[in-house]
């Protein structure tokens, strides 16, 4: 029922039966309880005659709220949202830089009761807290290290501000915006890979975010796809280090512009223009632009090749900062992959942009997912 009001806003009984394929008595008995449990309400009534009005029901706009929580190597995004998915608050904060784990506990400690008095949150009606961290690098470089912290730390909070907190990727909780907010993919089972100053993935398998025995499933930005510049993971031939805005723009930078002083990397609008004229420029065919975008795709599809075949899921969701021509990285991408999987597999491969405010509407929805179910489409 929560599903079907955030996906369609208010609803007869009516609608919700049918959308939902409950009987009457079924719909009408959790109407109540949702009622009672203060989570839906009445909102109005439908325009027909005064005979054949009915009563609207959808989600309550005040209560539960989840505080969203996306932590980039330069910034740190929060944003208070509902089970509706209206944005009713957001500010931002510097990443602190190496911190430890008492650090990190401070800040998230600092940012979050400042966050609360701001907006005049009370714990009661918190459903929680969700934060979306980079699979490795914060807090810690070592992926057993990074699971046992994120749970010290969201023991921590959680006793502190008397609520639920849950941490994954950053990756982790685009993947759940995307689930339940775009719905770019019918089917339960989907990947979805981000490229920021990172690269990542979010893996949905029967309907549910597959996170791992660590919590940093789909890490494949650091699988080695050869020599190359050294990653953040200390390693050198990452996919990552070759697979990023960063590197896409130092080449744009010195191989289309030739202008080593533009934009620095500290601005993400003037990165991101960058990036969206590059891609513009590889599709209208331009040499040095699409030889910088046929490189990106023959490293990426590899790794999205290598997820195909070891995952056996194979909707592919690309996303990033590439403008409205990003998807002219698709036909070179399909190429790859198809190279590289065995002969007759289909896949489905697509390119979306990121939204602004998909990673912190994501990390809270690591926190709402308990609400909704996956609904079949036949």
């Amino acid at each position: 029922m929560i599903t079907l009001l955030r996906k369609w806003g208010p609803q007869t009984k009516a609608n919700l039966a049918r959308h939902g394929r409950m009987g009457w008595a079924t719909v009408v008995k959790v109407i109540n309880q949702l009622t009672d449990d203060g989570l839906i309400l009445q909102t109005g009534t439908t325009d027909d005659t005064p005979r054949s009005r009915a009563n609207l029901y959808g989600l309550r706009t005040d209560r539960p709220l989840a505080v969203g929580i996306d932590v980039e190597y330069k910034t740190t995004r929060l944003v208070l949202t509902n089970l509706a998915g209206a944005v009713l608050g957001a500010t931002m904060h510097p990443t602190p830089v190496d911190p430890d784990s008492g650090d990190t506990a401070r800040f998230f400690e600092g940012a979050l009761s400042g966050f609360c008095t701001e907006h005049d949150i009370d714990s009661s009606d918190l459903a929680g807290v969700g934060i979306g961290i980079p699979g490795i690098g914060f807090p810690t470089r070592s992926r057993k290290e990074n699971e046992s912290e994120a749970r010290k730390l969201e023991e921590v909070l959680s006793a502190r501000f008397d609520t639920l907190v849950r941490i994954g990727t950053n990756t982790h909780s685009y993947a759940a915006f995307e689930k339940w907010s775009n719905e770019t993919f019918a089917s339960s089972d989907f990947v979805f890979v981000s490229i920021r100053t990172g690269l990542g993935t979010g893996i949905f398998q029967n309907g549910q975010l597959y996170v791992g025995v660590h919590g940093l499933a789909g890490e494949v930005g650091h699988m080695k796809v050869g020599h190359g510049a050294q990653c953040r993971c200390g390693a050198y031939g990452c996919l990552e280090a070759v697979v990023n805005q960063r590197h896409l723009a130092e080449r744009y930078r010195h191989e289309v512009l030739g202008d080593p002083s533009w934009c620095s990397d500290d601005d993400p609008r003037c990165v991101h223009a960058g990036l969206s004229d590059l891609f513009s420029r590889a599709a209208e065919g331009e040499s040095a632009a699409r030889e910088i975008i046929d490189a990106f795709a023959r490293y990426l599809g590899i790794g999205i090749a290598h997820l195909i075949i070891v995952l056996d899921i194979t909707n592919i969701l690309i996303s990033g900062h590439f403008g409205p021509d990003g998807d002219s990285v698709i036909a070179m991408l399909r190429e790859v992959v198809s190279a590289e999987l065995l002969p007759d597999i289909d896949f489905d491969l697509r390119y979306v942009p990121l939204d602004p405010t998909g990673h912190t509407m994501g990390a809270a929805l690591l926190v709402l997912r308990d609400f909704f179910v996956d609904i079949p489409t036949h």
